[in-house]
């Protein structure tokens, strides 16, 4: 699949498969808000004295099972820690970017990416910046954010919190 479609989403819960067909205008707020994060984490690495936590997060464009996240940031433990503690396998933050999807589609892709991980992706932020047809030249939908958040409940139970 990955040879003949570049970005898709495969969810066992919903039995779907969707092909993602991003445009311009969706690469061109993926890639700002990507290097806009980038940017700050290696500001804040300069200025925070590593313990293994958050300075040593990297951008990288990982995928969790079937599901291509526009954008992950993955905790990397320092070298010395290595070998106690491995790197894990879903990234603790994802950001998605949705254009032509809805609202509603948005808050279940992160409800996926979360529950799925069994709460390893910690948080999912979603910008969904508006889609209006060509034809419809009075719509002004604005662009919003959301945050949904893991939230772990008795035992290894998880919940998702939006914040």
């Amino acid at each position: 699949l990955r040879t003949s479609f570049s970005r898709y989403d495969c969810c066992l819960r919903t039995s779907s498969f969707v092909i993602k067909m991003p445009g311009i205008i969706h690469e061109v707020v993926k890639d700002t808000v990507r290097d806009s994060v980038d940017e700050q984490l290696k500001a804040a690495k300069c200025d925070i004295k590593s313990t293994g936590g958050a300075s040593d997060l990297r951008f990288e464009g990982s995928s969790f099972a079937n599901r291509q996240p526009d954008i992950g940031f993955r905790h990397q433990p320092p070298p010395h820690q290595n070998e106690m503690n491995p790197v894990e396998q879903y990234p603790g933050l994802i950001i998605e970017v949705a254009h032509s999807q809805s609202s509603d589609s948005l808050r279940q892709v992160a409800y996926d990416y979360i529950l799925g991980s069994k709460g390893d992706i910690k948080t999912v932020v979603g910008i969904d910046i508006g889609y209006t047809k060509p034809e419809d030249k009075d719509s002004s939908k604005l662009a919003t954010m959301s945050i949904w958040k893991a939230k772990k409940r008795s035992g290894s139970d998880v919940d998702v919190q939006k914040v």
